[in-house]
């Protein structure tokens, strides 16, 4: 499969994956928000645990995230961005 793709898409790709990864990582999410409704139904509590109560990583806020802009991964923005404008 690899010698069949462009190697600017190929090298598109990793950069994009750098930035934003796409793999698996966020199945927490989807596990917990199952959890909550399982929970909130099976209790029958007034008010229902939110979902980031059964996630061992939670969502960053906006400050959060721009404080965890690293050197590198606004070098790979800007590799991306420099692919992206090249078509």
């Amino acid at each position: 499969m690899l010698e069949r793709i462009p190697e600017g898409a190929l090298r598109e790709w990793e950069v994009e994956f750098e930035i934003d990864p796409w793999d698996e990582r966020r199945a927490d999410l989807r596990s917990a928000i199952v959890a909550s409704l399982l929970d909130a139904q099976r209790c029958q509590i007034a008010k229902p645990r939110p979902p980031k109560e059964y996630m061992p990583y939670r969502e960053e806020t906006k400050r959060e995230r721009a404080a965890s802009q690293t050197p590198a991964k606004r070098t790979a923005w800007s590799r991306f961005t420099a692919l992206w404008n090249k078509r």
